[in-house]
């Protein structure tokens, strides 16, 4: 790539700064000069936004390719299987394949030498239906084949291994060997659980006190025998465990273990019943688990979200017992699946009989319903089919959540009509009852319970039928030049699995070396003709260089140094740095504890691999001397430390007190490395430890080794961590890790301009400059970025290009404000149970509180001051002194005070930094100052009294105890740096790419949102995110503003302007104050970014500005990619030709979706623009093109003709195929479209129609747009009772209805009056009804209408005034020929540049 050299600005250029609003879904933008002003260009204002679909991680495309290869290798495997008995078979019946591939096909499709109506057997004397009778289920023939000592049928033979290829079982117990060894692998399982559930409870510094018991191998049998009886309930599966373990109910943790494995459900909180404060939320507590449950996938996603790693693998390990227990329930008592299976099969056949005859005997409308009906809860649902009277049906489709719990739905009515109808006493209502409660009445062969087949079992009885085989087809006793028989290569080829981390085996795609392609072939395996094999495999690939080929594939990048590979997560280095990290933000009052005291908690708390909670280090500091016994402890996220050096606890255990010799620890971080590497593959890591360290574990010390998990990458590399910097305040030079070791400083200290780690990381980056228009989407990919974050940044590349290329050179500042998404949480507990609870635990008096608040409404705590007057148990923080509850809201009385004042921080924090005070106090005493002595020594007791019942954080404890009354430097720079510093994964990336793109006159700012927030609410400049998309472009030009603001008050070095203001707080340049920032002119030396001096102050610019409508929006436009239909076939008799897809689409006989079925819901990639005659009439028309077409980059005009004639010739329409030509090849979604004078977006079609959404944004007065502002965010928290400032409630039917009446003329204006199936006539009609419903209905609907007109909804439900449920869905035909204009608009990035396509005469 050709790189451009720094060009200086010449000084005659005005210079300009842009602004940016990044989020997830949209970009906006702003160039404004220096003194706020919008520049113009192309005749239009400098502003607008770019609105796109939020990126989406490859997901489903990955999960799709993983099923499409599965597929792929099956067929190889069948037809390998085929080939090893296609010439012993043709010998017998020649066309037996050719019935075999065409036995799906109806009669007329199949080939002129298979016209008969047999599938496989075709003989004279034995045809399908002897087959049939002769073995019911393919599982009655292969236990024939294992146990009946005669010749078969080579067919049969091959039928049943044919099934077994189709259903070869899972793969996840690699060292399960194919022989019966259930009791090893049960014991090995069952030893994993416990150590797993050991650790989990070691690392919060439990232990389990029966243990032993847990541990106990004579318990085994028992364990095992008791965990797969058929015969017992789950319940009383877990009470005998429970008493033979010898385990007490109030154990619940080791309970809720014990009942996971017996196959019931738990929640999160009984697995972390003994945990005190969990880092759990309340809603992940309450999420439950249970693996006979039909949500256990989903919920194990959900958990894994919420659990740790530890807690996580002790359920994992829980469930792989509980899948030994479930395969030998499966088994019984035989050797074999197919003998279980047989025994199945009679036991249902008994269990049908005794059903049947009981309701035949006692209830026949029971028995019509539940064995002639498909209803719920009938056996034909069960089954899934249903042959009565002629009447056949069999259940096609897709399995709703109804569906899946059949089984369960069968139970309910069976037990219901037995208790109804049966008497009392009678033996078959017993038995069937009792099988009912134990699980097992009519079981069925094919379950998801199948999935705990390992491959083993399967290859067991392969093995078997095939030892049976062989001595009468001669042909499986055939041997190679390498000496292996067919018999050996079917067994190998029906064991092996490629392994994931090899990959597709495939050396080229399309001619070129496959992206997807990293499998490491050895020297053999690079010779032309090699064909891989399973049992030439490990000849051709090299398992090891291609692990780890796929790993560096996985592997993260170095956010600091983008060339260098991140360390393990859990690597003994990584881990370190976290803790040293997190500790050395610990402070006693509002100091860091020293060295000393930092270094004795790393090695004597953290060194033994737990977690280490705050009272733990509390009480070290205070046993050594390092605090009072009445200190707060503060710097710390949570009760308990969030890291913890757990690699080092493990290890302990393995080399003892050698474990701090560095050899030993070099050799710790080698095995930490390869088990994250091959992801816990125990063979490979096996390998690896024993060819490096040869005969330095024992047995069992390799064992628990490889018994450890160790999963992800940390974000930074070794090279990072270990680089030297020199200190520019002490002139010392060590690393990154060994300054966090022998001081106190975390990472962002230091990279702050005290230390030189910043630019020397800058240094180790090219000088050279990389144009914006020089960067592809594909150059962000070594960033590592998630989708979302990555769209966001290249949306904003083009943009920022854009607007340089329009202006002609580069900006002065970029100012870029990164939008984290919704990131908030609805509070877990509201504040008014919060309150109660408080008040619960303590004694007296708080019966009365309790009362009192339990008769308030939950809405009446939004109030600050009450919450806080609740919090404060009714008095004044700084005095003690009683507040009065009649007068708290008179503000002449009491104050919410910011314990740190906001002259320094703005923290707004209700639980860090807010008091409730009388204002005399605060005027008098506390002043703009830190809590004074005086204050403290008269509220102490009572301060602590309110830490004890926890009524105060430990944060805001220590805030007002702190002995310092005046902030350090550090601090005062802290506070300002917290308004400035970006740390988010875009900002990382777009001042990477903005640092290569400009040269050194540009500077990039990051200008937070809150102060933006802050800023709007100050000088009334409302915002609302569903009047209009404007917003973002409002944004990103106060983004110049408030960004400016503050880089020019402080230079963008907050550390620098507080050691300059030394004893100079009262000039101009140094004064600040960041609650009242604004309030002042802002200036440094020449430079004034923000007055407020009378006829020359900078608001009036700004609201001038903002009062403008113009800034320009435009969309990205879509391609439609991914699935290209639902998977599931439907019948034939509902499926449509063209609507629905073939099951095939090449050509073959099933491309006839009338008599095979098809598969709905066809997705599309966009339009194609068309023109034909049809009834001597030209017609112009959108068309769809679906997405299995292949990509518009690809797709030609005759392919998209010749579809589309197909399809015309199939609905009749010849002249219309004959006449077609295409004019516009592609033209995405979101395309901007006009028709009859009024601007939409294209949106997806519905048969002759096409989606479309207004692109014509509403404008509304500041006062109503702050309405809407209000109406939002009432919605947002179902409260509609807000009182404002005046006292008086904010939404009021009153102001509804003049903001109802108020849109309605806005839509009824010649803006909106060409819009399509407009909602005006419908609110028209029924602005009366609109009046009389109720406040939050008249919101809602208000919200709904905005919504819907710019497609956020497609439809309103305007029923209350008289509309419809689906009122104002905007479509327009397809066939733009009836419309008196039709034009498309592309538009650039911008919108500066745009270009129109009219379709009536294109």
């Amino acid at each position: 790539m050709k790189f451009i050299r720094k060009v200086k600005l010449m000084d005659n250029k005005k210079e300009y700064y842009i602004g940016l609003d990044m989020g997830t879904n949209s970009v906006g933008w702003a160039v404004t000069d220096t003194e706020y002003n919008l520049m113009r260009a192309k005749g239009k204002d400098l502003w607008g936004v770019r609105l796109f679909e939020k990126g989406e991680t490859a997901a489903n495309r990955r999960t799709k390719r993983v099923q499409r290869r599965r597929i792929e290798r099956e067929k190889a495997r069948k037809a390998m299987l085929r080939l090893f008995f296609s010439d012993a078979i043709d010998v017998v019946d020649p066309g037996f394949f050719q019935r075999l591939d065409e036995s799906f096909l109806q009669y007329e499709d199949r080939s002129d030498s298979n016209k008969q109506m047999n599938a496989l057997f075709n003989d004279g004397s034995y045809t399908d239906l002897d087959y049939y009778n002769e073995f019911p289920t393919i599982f009655h023939l292969r236990k024939a084949l294992l146990h009946e000592d005669r010749s078969f049928d080579v067919r049969l033979v091959y039928l049943a291994i044919l099934n077994m290829f189709s259903h070869r079982g899972h793969f996840l117990n690699t060292n399960m060997s194919s022989d019966d060894d259930r009791d090893n692998n049960f014991d090995s399982a069952w030893r994993e659980l416990i150590d797993a559930f050991e650790t989990s409870q070691l690392s919060n510094n439990k232990e389990i006190s029966n243990i032993s018991a847990l541990l106990d191998v004579s318990n085994y049998p028992d364990l095992k025998q008791i965990l797969g009886d058929r015969g017992k309930t789950k319940s009383s599966k877990f009470d005998i465990l429970r008493d033979l373990l010898d385990i007490p109910k109030n154990e619940k943790h080791t309970c809720a273990v014990l009942k996971l494995v017996c196959g019931l459900k738990i929640t999160v909180k009984e697995l972390l019943s003994n945990i005190k404060n969990p880092s759990v939320d309340p809603e992940g507590l309450k999420i439950s688990i249970g693996f006979a449950e039909s949500t256990l996938e989903d919920n194990l996603d959900k958990i894994q979200e919420v659990l740790e790693d530890e807690y996580f693998d002790v359920i994992l390990k829980a469930k792989s017992v509980y899948e030994i227990c479930l395969l030998s329930s499966i088994l019984g008592n035989n050797k074999y699946l197919s003998d279980s299976r047989f025994e199945m099969y009679e036991r249902h056949k008994q269990d049908l009989q005794d059903l049947k005859s009981l309701l035949a005997e006692y209830d026949k409308d029971a028995y019509e319903k539940i064995f002639r009906t498909m209803d719920k809860g009938s056996y034909s649902a069960y089954v899934g089919s249903m042959n009565s009277h002629g009447n056949k049906v069999r259940r096609l489709g897709p399995i709703s959540k109804e569906d899946k719990k059949v089984k369960e739905n069968l139970y309910k009515l069976i037990e219901k009509v037995l208790e109804d109808s049966v008497p009392e006493g009678n033996v078959i209502k017993a038995r069937i009852l009792d099988k009912i409660e134990k699980d097992c009445f009519l079981e069925k062969q094919l379950t998801g319970n199948n999935g705990v087949i390992p491959n083993q079992v399967h290859t067991k009885e392969l093995k078997r039928i095939l030892s049976n085989a062989e001595k009468y087809l001669k042909f499986l006793q055939d041997i190679d030049e390498d000496g292996l028989s067919i018999k050996d290569k079917i067994i190998q080829l029906f064991e092996f699995q490629i392994p994931y981390y090899v990959g597709p085996l495939g050396r080229e795609f399309n001619g070129v070396k496959g992206y997807n392609n990293w499998a490491v072939r050895t020297e053999e395996g690079l010779k032309p003709g090699v064909k891989i094999m399973p049992w030439n495999f490990d000849k051709y690939i090299d398992r090891t260089a291609s692990a780890e080929e796929f790993i560096k594939r996985m592997l993260r990048k170095c956010s600091y140094i983008s060339d260098e590979y991140t360390l393990p997560k859990h690597s003994l280095t990584y881990e370190k740095f976290m803790v040293l990290n997190e500790i050395n933000n610990i402070k006693i009052d509002n100091e860091r504890i020293s060295v000393e005291a930092k270094q004795g908690i790393y090695k004597d708390l953290f060194t033994a691999g737990n977690k280490v909670v705050k009272k733990k280090i509390k009480e070290y500091l205070v046993k050594h001397n390092f605090a009072r016994d009445d200190v707060e402890i503060t710097g710390l996220s949570d009760e308990t430390c969030t890291t913890k050096l757990a690699s080092l606890g493990k290890f302990r255990a393995i080399f003892g007190d050698d474990i701090d010799k560095q050899s030993n620890k070099d050799i710790i971080e080698n095995i930490i490395y390869w088990s994250t590497i091959y992801s816990g593959d125990r063979k490979i890591i096996k390998e690896k430890i024993e060819e490096k360290y040869p005969n330095l574990f024992d047995k069992k010390q390799l064992n628990k080794i490889l018994g450890f998990k160790f999963e992800g990458w940390g974000n930074l590399s070794r090279k990072f961590l270990e680089q030297q910097g020199t200190s520019k305040v002490t002139g010392e030079i060590n690393s990154i890790l060994g300054f966090m070791w022998d001081g106190q400083e975390n990472l962002m200290g230091l990279l702050s301009d005290n230390y030189t780690f910043t630019s020397q990381l800058n240094g180790m980056m090219d000088d050279a400059i990389k144009p914006l228009s020089s960067w592809k989407i594909e150059d962000l990919e070594d960033m590592y970025l998630s989708p979302s974050v990555k769209r966001m940044v290249w949306q904003t590349i083009k943009i920022v290009d854009e607007l340089q290329s329009v202006i002609g050179y580069a900006p002065k500042r970029v100012f870029v404000e990164v939008t984290r998404g919704n990131v908030e949480k609805e509070r877990a507990t509201s504040r008014k149970q919060k309150l109660i609870d408080l008040y619960k635990k303590i004694k007296g008096e708080a019966k009365d509180w309790i009362k009192e608040i339990e008769n308030r409404d939950e809405s009446a705590f939004k109030s600050r001051k009450l919450f806080l007057y609740y919090m404060q148990q009714g008095i004044c923080m700084y005095s003690g002194e009683k507040i009065d509850l009649d007068n708290l809201m008179n503000d002449n009385l009491y104050d919410l005070d910011h314990i740190y004042p906001q002259h320094f921080t703005k923290d707004d924090s209700i639980h860090n930094n807010l008091v409730l005070v009388k204002k005399e106090i605060n005027n008098n005493v506390k002043k703009d100052m830190p809590i004074t002595r005086e204050i403290q020594a008269k509220m102490n007791e009572k301060w602590k009294a309110l830490r004890k019942g926890d009524f105060i954080n430990s944060e805001k404890y220590a805030r007002l105890t702190r002995k310092s009354y005046e902030f350090s430097d550090e601090e005062k720079a802290g506070f300002i740096n917290r308004q400035l510093v970006e740390t988010s994964q875009a900002a990382k990336a777009i001042t990477r790419i903005f640092s290569q793109a400009f040269d050194n006159y540009t500077k990039i700012v990051f200008s937070k949102a809150r102060l933006v927030s802050d800023f709007r609410q100050k000088f009334e400049l409302p915002k609302s995110r569903v009047l209009n998309c404007y917003h973002h472009a409002n944004d990103a030009y106060l983004n110049i503003v408030v960004g400016n603001s503050y880089y020019v008050k402080f230079e963008g070095n907050p550390a620098r302007f507080i050691k300059e203001s030394k004893g100079k707080e009262d000039e101009k340049n140094y004064k600040y104050h960041l609650g009242k920032f604004f309030e002042y002119t802002v200036q440094n030396k020449n430079e004034i970014a923000w007055s407020v001096e009378e006829g020359n102050n900078t608001i009036t610019t700004v609201k001038r500005t903002m009062a403008k409508y113009s800034p320009l929006v435009t969309y990205k436009t879509e391609e439609g990619k991914g699935e290209y239909f639902k998977d599931t076939i439907l019948p034939k008799s509902i499926v449509k030709p063209i609507v629905y897809a073939s099951v095939k689409t090449k050509n073959s006989p099933l491309k006839d979706v009338t008599k095979y079925g098809g598969k709905k819901s066809i997705k599309t990639s966009g339009y194609c623009f068309i023109k034909y005659i049809y009834k001597n009439k030209k017609v112009r028309k959108f068309e769809t093109l679906p997405i299995y077409l292949g990509s518009s980059n690809h797709l030609s005009n005759e392919q998209i003709s010749s579809y589309l004639k197909q399809h015309y010739v199939s609905k009749g329409l010849n002249n219309a195929a004959d006449t077609l030509e295409v004019l516009i090849k592609f033209v995405p979604q979101k395309t901007e479209l006009i028709l009859d004078n009024h601007l939409y977006t294209m949106g997806g079609s519905s048969k002759g129609d096409m989606y479309i959404n207004s692109n014509t944004q509403l404008k509304l007065s500041g006062e109503y747009t702050e309405y809407f502002h209000k109406l939002e965010k009432a919605f947002e928290l179902k409260d509609y009772s807000e009182i404002g400032k005046n006292g008086n409630t904010v939404i009021t039917e009153e102001r509804n209805i003049n903001l109802y009446l108020i849109i309605l003329d806005k839509l009824s204006c010649n803006a909106y009056s060409s819009k399509k199936n407009p909602v005006v006539y419908i609110l028209e009609k029924g602005k009366e009804t609109f009046k009389s419903i109720s406040v939050e209905k008249q919101a809602n609907m208000l919200l709904e209408i905005i919504n819907n007109l710019y497609g956020n909804k497609q439809t309103v439900d305007l029923e209350e005034i008289g509309g419809s449920k689906h009122s104002g869905l905007c479509t327009c035909s397809r066939e733009v020929s009836k419309y008196s204009e039709a034009k498309l608009l592309h538009k650039s990035a911008t919108g500066l540049y745009s270009k129109e396509i009219n379709l009536l005469e294109i």
